[in-house]
């Protein structure tokens, strides 16, 4: 009986322990604070990038744990070098959806220095994540938004980056 008990305290102490470990990614912004332009670029370019390539096993989670460390600064590896490991190797299901992460936020990003370098500060990364995720979900469950939300979001941030490279 003893060893029975000191078994589930064991398993529980590890499930604890486990749970207390991870941390989210993915942390949603309220409504009020959403950034209308951020969230359409985020959503619109992961809907568009991932089409076709996003299933039900896809590991969004991961994918959305390399973007969010890209835009906060926790990457420490070379571009360069994460996508020759993406490209060369096999990986797990979690990994490559991870790299993937890192590579597409890299890869938004450049996208906005080659417009102007002024036009990455018109974004709030919390809102461009928070489209990304809810693109990914909506490819995953086959239901991508095609509203006013996204393409008044869009005109914004092209608006405003036209603005800002015009006064450069």
């Amino acid at each position: 009986m003893q060893k029975i008990i000191s078994t589930i305290c064991l398993i529980m102490g590890l499930f604890i322990i486990t749970a207390c470990n991870q941390s989210p990614y993915f942390q949603s912004v309220a409504k009020d604070k959403l950034d209308q332009k951020s969230y359409a670029v985020g959503y619109g370019s992961a809907s568009q990038t991932y089409q076709d390539r996003v299933d039900n096993t896809y590991d969004i989670d991961a994918f959305i744990k390399g973007v969010t460390q890209f835009y906060n600064g926790e990457i420490t590896q070379p571009i360069k070098q994460i996508r020759a490991n993406t490209l060369n190797k096999m990986l797990d299901h979690n990994i490559y959806a991870y790299y993937n992460g890192i590579l597409f936020a890299s890869d938004l990003k450049q996208n906005f220095y080659h417009l102007n370098a002024q036009c990455w500060t018109l974004t709030d990364t919390q809102s461009m994540i928070q489209g990304i995720y809810e693109a990914m979900n909506d490819l995953k469950n086959n239901n991508v938004k095609h509203n006013d939300y996204i393409s008044k979001g869009y005109d914004e941030i092209l608006h405003l980056c036209v603005k800002k490279m015009e006064n450069k």
